[in-house]
Formats: C-alpha cells, sequence, structure tokens
C-alpha cells in the first residue's frame, strides 16, 4: 500500500510549491516581519506593554545600557545603603581616590589618607585644609605660651619660661615646693565639667627629680580638687581623676626623659572621662568624675625634688569645652 506524504503534495493545481515549502515560506516571512505581534492583544504587544518584563536574573549587562540611562529616580535605598562606591577598584594607599564604602569615606592622595569621615566617631583631616570663615560653635582658649600674664601663677623659688612656641618649668630644688601655672575663669566663663571638656598639651619630661606633676583639667593644683589629669610619680605617668574626695588612677607605665607626646583628657559628661596619648585611648575612667563648676580651667603643677632643674616642657595648651 502506497502511503502519500502530504509534505511533498503541491499546495495546489496551479502552483508546484509543496505544502511544506509554503509553510517554511509562510514562517520566514512572519520572522522578517518588524511588525509581527505588535496588534492589541498580541505576544509582543503585551510584553511591551506590561508593567514588569521578566528575564532571567542577571541577565541585562552593563554594555546594554546607554550612558546615563538609569536616572537617581530609578535607585531605591536598598541598591545604595551598604555599598561599595569609589573613583577607582583600588584606592587606598597605592590609587588616589575617594571611596565610600560601609564604614565611612575615605580620600587618598599620595599614599596618604587624607580625609577620614567613618560612620562613627570623629572625621580626620591630613594636609591642608581651606575655609572661607571659621565659627567655634564650643568655648575654645588655645595658647603657646607666649605670654603668662593672665595665668594664675604660684612659683615659690621655681621658674616658668614663656618662650616663644612653648614653655618650660623649672623646679626650685626645695622638695614639695610648688611651681604652677594655671588658667582662671573670668567673670562669665567657668570650667564647667558637665559640658564636655576637653585639655590638650604637648608635654615633654626633662628631669625626673620631681615628686610629683600634674597637667589637666581642673584645680589638680594641690592635689584634692576635682579634676582629670595626667599625673607623673616616681617614674611613672597615670591617668587621674577626682571628685573632690576620692581618686581614680590608672598607671600608664613608665614615662622617658625627652619624649614629647600629645596629652588629651575629654571628659563625657555624665559618663566617662577619657585619656588619650598621641590620639590613642590609654584609659577610660567611670567612677569619681569631677562634676560641676570649678575654679580652675586647666592647670600645670609641679612639686619639686631635690635639684633645681628644668624639668619639663609644653607647645602648646588647648582647651574647649560646650557653650
Amino acid at each position: 500500500m502506497t502511503i502519500d506524504i502530504w509534505g511533498d503534495k503541491p499546495k495546489s493545481q496551479v502552483d508546484p510549491t509543496t505544502v511544506d515549502q509554503e509553510i517554511a515560506a509562510l514562517i520566514a516571512a512572519h520572522e522578517a516581519d518588524e511588525n509581527a505581534h505588535l496588534e492589541v492583544g498580541e505576544s509582543l504587544q503585551s510584553h511591551k506593554a506590561s508593567e514588569i518584563i521578566d528575564h532571567l536574573a542577571k541577565s541585562i549587562v552593563e554594555d546594554k545600557l546607554d550612558d546615563g540611562a538609569i536616572s537617581s529616580r530609578c535607585i531605591t535605598t536598598d541598591q545604595l545603603v551598604g555599598k561599595d562606591i569609589r573613583t577607582a577598584e583600588d584606592v587606598g594607599s597605592t590609587v588616589d581616590g575617594v571611596k565610600m564604602v560601609p564604614t565611612g569615606i575615605e580620600m587618598w592622595q599620595d599614599g596618604e589618607k587624607k580625609v577620614d569621615i567613618p560612620v562613627s566617631g570623629d572625621p580626620s583631616f591630613a594636609g591642608n585644609v581651606a575655609v572661607g570663615f571659621l565659627t567655634f560653635s564650643k568655648t575654645v582658649f588655645m595658647t603657646w605660651f607666649e605670654s603668662i600674664d593672665g595665668w594664675f601663677q604660684d612659683f615659690g623659688s621655681g621658674v616658668i619660661h614663656a618662650l616663644f612656641g612653648g614653655a618650660t618649668f623649672e623646679a626650685s630644688g626645695t622638695p614639695d615646693e610648688i611651681t604652677m601655672i594655671g588658667m582662671q575663669p573670668e567673670m562669665t566663663q567657668s570650667l564647667d565639667f558637665s559640658k564636655n571638656p576637653l585639655f590638650q598639651t604637648r608635654f615633654e619630661l626633662q628631669d625626673s627629680d620631681v615628686n610629683n606633676i600634674y597637667f589637666g583639667l581642673g584645680d589638680c593644683t594641690y592635689g584634692d580638687g576635682k579634676y582629670a589629669a595626667f599625673k607623673y610619680s616616681s617614674g611613672h605617668l597615670y591617668a587621674v581623676n577626682s571628685n573632690g574626695s576620692t581618686v581614680a588612677s590608672t598607671d600608664l607605665g613608665t614615662l622617658s626623659l625627652y619624649e614629647s607626646h600629645l596629652y588629651t583628657v575629654k571628659i563625657i559628661s555624665g559618663t566617662s572621662v577619657l585619656f588619650y596619648i598621641d590620639g590613642v585611648l590609654v584609659a577610660t575612667h567611670t567612677t569619681y568624675k569631677p562634676t560641676g563648676l570649678n575654679s580652675m580651667f586647666v592647670a600645670f603643677v609641679i612639686y619639686s625634688g631635690s635639684s633645681a632643674s628644668v624639668v619639663c616642657a609644653c607647645s602648646h595648651m588647648l582647651f574647649v569645652q560646650d557653650l
């Protein structure tokens, strides 16, 4: 029995084109028609009009997008928050540029971090900072000891030398005699321990033949007032603070001669007293904190040992507190 193949038959008595050939031709014409399926209700028109065009995840790649094709209006916070945005892939010690990462914002130039703005904590800036006008939002006193005429002074037979860019303190040689200067408040100002006061100085020990040295915030003149300060005694440096009756103290180890360091005392009102050396936190005290107002902003105090000599030097003093 002969089986006829339908697709091999001509499509009509007047056209020898086979059915298969005709179907293939119609498919080819349909594929070549750029307007195919664009009528209302047809597949491409529905795809174009759909609110959500479904594709495989990550199927749209960068080279398919024109520059500026995506505006900020189309970017959600989920696409920005906690992401890594930078001007170059390897911004850091070997590549100049700016990067915003989950930990903060950094700007690097010539192998140095010029700007560091952390998510929490104080920002830091290296190099030159250009400003048009500077307004202080806190009470700020800064001196390089150009003169000590306005300071409270108690020398005994010791001497304090106000020099260009700093001061030196010369002990008397009479054991336990005080050589000190202190910054006392004027009529409208006073040290207020509730206003987050900060003290900073660059200090260098030059002779260890002393009984005690205090330098810091408040009335540490005789070691029995309300204060927060660094203390040198018997070869060791201490972080100390007092509420007027009890002293909190942390031994910070030995202090070498002729080593200049930046010392900072910062009081977080009602919480803690922080002590820094060269920007590094070395002690935190949460007990026996000084409170209230004080008759002395800052003080530098030496209790003499057995020899008369230049004991220490300071290059500057900074005091800051809230208004």
